[in-house]
C-alpha cells in the first residue's frame, strides 16, 4: 500500500493554512477563495505522490475540511489580535499614561495582596462597588496582566512609548484570552465561507481521487490510496 499521498495530502493542508493566515496578516484581509485554494493544495499533494480512488479523494477531502478551519481559526486570530491593537494603541493616550504612573506609584506603596480589590475598585475596569464584589476571576487576571505592568512601569519608570508598547501588548493578550477563538470562528462563518469551503472541500476530493486529469494521463492511473 503506497501512503506517500497521505504526507502529500498532509504536507498541501498544512502550507495552506499558514498560507492563509501569512495572507491575513499582510494585508489585514480575510480572503474566503483562498479555502478553494486550500483544497487543491490538499488533493494535488496527494496527487502528486500517487493518491487514486475514493479513500484518497475522502481523505483529501476531511484534511481540506481540517485545514480550512485551521486556517479561519488563524486567518481570525491575526484579524482579531491587529484589530485590538489598533482599539488598544487608540486608548492608550498620554492622559491615561499620567493616570497610570500615579497609580502605579499608588499600588507600590500596598502592604500586600488583600489591598488589591480596594485599589482595583479605584483604578481598573470592574463593576463591584466594595473589595467584597471583586471576583476571583477579575483579582486573578489583574495579577497576571496589570500588576507587572504597574511594576515595571514605577520600578523602571518607564517613558510614554515604553509604557504604551507595553500596556498595549498585555491587553491584547488579556483580551484574546477573553474570547474562545472557537467560539468566535463559528459566529464569523458566512455563505461565503461556506460557499468556498465547500468548493475547496469538492476540489480536494476530485484531485485527490484522480478524477482530475494529469497532463493527458488518463485519471486512474496510478497507485490506489487503499488497501
Amino acid at each position: 500500500m503506497n501512503i506517500l499521498w497521505v504526507l502529500g495530502a498532509g504536507a498541501g493542508a498544512v502550507v495552506g493554512a499558514l498560507v492563509w493566515a501569512g495572507i491575513t496578516s499582510m494585508t489585514n484581509l480575510e480572503v474566503g477563495y483562498v479555502a478553494w485554494a486550500i483544497g487543491g493544495l490538499v488533493g494535488l499533494g496527494s496527487y502528486l505522490m500517487g493518491g487514486r480512488g475514493s479513500f484518497a479523494g475522502l481523505s483529501c477531502a476531511v484534511l481540506a475540511l481540517m485545514s480550512i478551519l485551521l486556517g479561519k481559526a488563524l486567518a481570525l486570530q491575526v484579524f482579531v489580535k491587529a484589530n485590538l491593537r489598533e482599539r488598544c494603541l487608540a486608548m492608550c493616550t498620554r492622559d491615561h499614561y499620567q493616570e497610570r504612573v500615579k497609580a502605579a506609584a499608588e499600588f507600590a506603596e500596598l502592604k500586600s495582596e488583600d489591598d488589591y480589590p480596594r485599589f482595583m475598585i479605584q483604578h481598573e475596569p470592574t463593576r463591584a462597588k466594595v473589595p467584597a464584589q471583586v471576583t476571583a476571576e477579575e483579582l486573578d487576571s489583574f495579577k497576571e496582566f496589570n500588576v507587572p505592568v504597574l511594576e515595571r512601569l514605577h520600578r523602571e519608570k518607564l517613558d510614554f512609548e515604553a509604557w504604551r508598547e507595553l500596556a498595549v501588548n498585555t491587553n491584547v493578550q488579556s483580551l484574546m484570552r477573553q474570547a474562545p477563538l472557537l467560539e468566535a470562528l463559528f459566529k464569523s462563518l458566512g455563505p461565503i465561507d461556506l460557499l468556498f469551503g465547500f468548493l475547496g472541500i469538492g476540489t480536494a476530493y476530485r484531485i485527490g481521487s484522480g478524477q482530475l486529469k494529469a497532463k493527458g494521463k488518463p485519471a486512474g492511473t496510478g497507485s490506489q490510496g487503499s488497501a
